[in-house]
């Protein structure tokens, strides 16, 4: 697919932000992409990502036949939705209270 985004861009400092590669690529989010391009996108092995297709809890595809596309936005949308979970499984106590830490350790109890 072809591209036509602005050559003359400079990247000195931050990289542009979705919305000012948007102007240029409107609909860069929405096309769809391989497997192989989210293993390059993502770091996450092709495997890896499969697994996730038949159990769930990978970024949203789709087929065409065979083949399994995914389209950016979907990628994009679960890296965030993973980094969320992990920013609130580390969310320290409340000022003030202890960590909550589950010390019981009966099992059940046979008559």
């Amino acid at each position: 697919m072809g591209s036509n985004m602005n050559t003359t861009m400079s990247f000195e400092g931050a990289l542009p932000s979705f919305s000012e590669l948007l102007v240029d690529n409107p609909g860069w989010l929405d096309e769809a992409v391989s497997t192989a391009d989210v293993t390059r996108m993502t770091g996450v092995p092709a495997a890896t990502l499969a697994t996730l297709r038949t159990r769930g809890g990978g970024p949203d595809f789709f087929k065409i036949g065979t083949s399994v596309r995914y389209r950016r936005r979907a990628i994009f949308d679960w890296l965030d939705t993973r980094q969320a979970q992990r920013r609130n499984s580390r969310a320290p106590s409340p000022a003030g209270s202890p960590p909550t830490v589950d010390t019981t350790t009966e099992g059940p109890k046979l008559e």
